[in-house]
């Protein structure tokens, strides 16, 4: 089945204005919208949980074998986390991350 261009585009188009107009939802009526406590405490958790969801999956499979244990990432890993929980400073934690690997791969 083949789609024509504008029915593309339209589609395309009609998603993003969506999609702009469910976010802005937020920033726009948040001064009528009164969350709970525990909603605000559990939202707290949304950041982490995104990351660790983007990054575990690097950390543990490879393009090429699928699920491998891959030792210079997963040390990279478990450095990066040691850092950030103790400074709380991510450029900090992106460079250890990134010298352990690099170390790690050259031996």
């Amino acid at each position: 089945m083949t789609y024509s261009s504008d029915y593309f585009w339209s589609i395309t188009l009609g998603l993003a204005v969506i999609l702009y107009l469910l976010r802005a939802a937020f920033i726009l009526f948040q001064d009528r919208i009164h969350y709970s406590q525990t909603v605000k405490e559990l939202l707290d958790f949304v950041a982490p949980a995104a990351l660790a969801a983007l990054a575990v999956p690097s950390l543990i499979f490879t393009a090429n074998t699928g699920y491998s244990v891959n030792w210079p990432q997963i040390l990279a890993g478990l450095a990066a986390i040691a850092v950030v929980w103790k400074t709380k400073n991510i450029a900090l934690t992106i460079a250890v991350g990134i010298a352990v690997l690099w170390l790690f791969r050259l031996v």
